[in-house]
């Protein structure tokens, strides 16, 4: 049988386990935090300038005195776009406080289409000029995309965990292939229209595996999307090729995405395109648009 000190001893063992197991994730956690954690709004065009909100929350143990001394600054290639209002600080930084930053993004004209990456600190400017580091304060990532044609902020890594993948414009086509397809075709307005044509396509016939009939019918689709591609480029099948292919490949970047997609094509055997006659290919491609390539103007 246990005995009464070897039992208090295990007790008081144990118990101190979990002060450190407590005061070991308490550690390394930061005290300052932001919200969002991550700043990555829809894109900017030239000439635009928008603001953003953002909290920044103290949720440390230990109070920051001289509030006054503190500044939020901005880092990377974002610097030049970005303009901070410095919050209205309280006399001291305490456990549960939330300040409210605002930041403006200004875009000159003639900015390309690009992405520019970086982070906004908190930094302590002393009364001789130094900047030194806040204790345990959280860097806030900022990603800014700069395009004439709006686009939806980069998923990132939240956008591969389901299959449907994120649509925040609801405009049927997952937001990383929204960017993908700008981002590659920036100056032909038909091969961004025939692109967007395949990947609606695309995404029923991900969505419908499960379906034969459906599936079918997206297959249908697809084939028609296809020939459109081939209209928009001119007839250049390798590029036409080329062009879907890369798409897909954006399409199925993840295990369960290619699986869907394998799924899907096992519904179609025994399925024939109905391609028609080859002298009518150039009128056929071109009616398998679902818009006006003549109307646009490149």
């Amino acid at each position: 049988m246990m005995t009464l000190n070897k039992k208090i001893s295990r007790i008081v063992v144990i118990a101190g386990l979990f002060v450190l197991l407590l005061v070991t994730a308490t550690w390394a956690s930061p005290d300052i935090t932001w919200q969002p954690q991550r700043l990555v709004p829809e894109s900017v065009a030239p000439q635009e300038s928008r603001e953003f909100l953002v909290t920044l929350q103290h949720t440390g143990f230990l109070p920051i005195p001289a509030t006054h001394q503190l500044k939020i600054i901005t880092e990377g290639n974002i610097a030049s776009f970005i303009t901070i209002t410095q919050p209205n600080w309280p006399s001291v930084l305490k456990r549960g406080n939330e300040v409210t930053v605002k930041v403006q993004v200004s875009v000159p004209q003639g900015t390309p289409l690009s992405v520019e990456r970086g982070e906004l600190l908190i930094k302590r400017i002393l009364p001789n000029g130094k900047i030194k580091e806040v204790w345990r304060a959280e860097a806030l990532p900022v990603e800014l995309t700069f395009s004439s044609i709006p686009l939806p902020p980069d998923p990132g890594e939240a956008g591969k965990a389901t299959l449907e993948g994120i649509d925040s414009d609801q405009n049927e086509v997952r937001d990383d292939i929204d960017r993908y397809i700008v981002f590659t075709y920036p100056d032909s307005a038909k091969k961004r229209e025939g692109m967007k044509q395949y990947s609606l396509s695309t995404s029923a016939y991900l969505r419908d595996r499960q379906d034969k009939a459906k599936t079918r019918e997206n297959g249908a689709t697809d084939d028609k999307a296809i020939d459109c591609l081939a209209y928009v480029f001119n007839d250049d099948l390798d590029a036409r090729n080329k062009a879907f292919e890369e798409v897909l490949a954006q399409f199925l970047n993840t295990q369960a995405r290619s699986l869907a997609y394998r799924n899907a094509d096992s519904q179609m055997g025994g399925y024939v395109s109905d391609s028609g006659p080859s002298n009518e290919r150039l009128i056929r491609q071109k009616l398998a648009c679902a818009f006006d390539a003549d109307f646009l103007p490149n």
